[in-house]
């Protein structure tokens, strides 16, 4: 069987921990237990939080903030928003998979850094490709996909709703401010989960991403993002740039 790679294009302090604290009514075992729960997002725990908890967590449904974001929670919104999706669709949820989150994240970044967006990195021959870039990063699948976007950061979706005012900043250097044109209020930015259920929807507006977003070939799927280092420069709203991949057929 020929391997199958999927090539669409596309237009257009998070704070954790799992614990366990004993029934104690010392002020020192609240204090651990707090304490507990200041541990950041990481990869062990996509196969400890279920989908429902997840959900359910207050940074998770705090707005991003665009300067300091948490690029782990990013991905993790995404990752969860996308199984959110297939548990809709009475579809196996995907597993998570740190080969494939090292592949999205070294895409997103470049296509953010070096300004292009595609699936074929003609600046980087080594990585040129989906599979390529998973192999690199350890991931042995029979078959991979790979789904892009570029999502906007702001409760906003079409350019006629805002308006970008020019000033200065505190060091003087020049940014916009974006502002809804019919409340004259600065656009407030999406929450975590928002941004990841808004970069799905995308994906199942495209046949072709849907058709991986569905699939039951792949059984692993990451996601990463990355925002622009300086989102303030220019006067069009700044994207969020997603990366998933997916894999199917794990190889031992």
């Amino acid at each position: 069987m020929k391997p199958i790679i999927k090539h669409y294009s596309c237009s257009f302090l998070f704070v954790f921990a799992i614990g366990i604290c004993t029934l104690n009514s010392s002020s020192g075992a609240k204090h651990e237990y707090e304490k507990i729960f200041l541990v950041p997002f990481n990869d062990g725990q996509y196969e400890k939080i279920s989908l429902q908890d997840f959900l359910k967590m207050e940074e998770v449904n705090k707005s991003i903030d665009i300067m300091n974001p948490d690029y782990d929670l990013l991905a993790a919104a995404v990752f969860y928003a996308t199984n959110e999706y297939r548990q809709n669709k009475n579809l196996p949820l995907f597993k998570y998979s740190r080969d494939l989150r090292d592949a999205c994240d070294k895409h997103s970044r470049n296509m953010c850094d070096s300004g292009f967006f595609g699936h074929n990195n003609r600046k980087d021959t080594a990585n040129y490709t989906p599979r390529q870039r998973i192999k690199n990063t350890g991931g042995r699948y029979f078959i991979v996909g790979e789904n892009l976007s570029r999502t906007i950061i702001y409760k906003v979706t079409n350019a006629k709703d805002y308006y970008a005012m020019k000033g200065e900043n505190i060091s003087g250097s020049p940014e916009f401010k974006f502002f809804d044109k019919k409340v004259k209020e600065e656009l407030p930015t999406e929450t975590y989960i928002e941004f990841g259920r808004k970069t799905v929807k995308q994906w199942t507006d495209n046949k072709a991403y849907l058709a991986n977003l569905l699939s039951l070939h792949f059984s692993h799927c990451a996601s990463s993002v990355a925002f622009p280092k300086e989102p303030y420069k220019k006067k069009n709203l700044p994207l969020g740039l997603v990366t998933q991949n997916f894999g199917g057929y794990k190889l031992n």
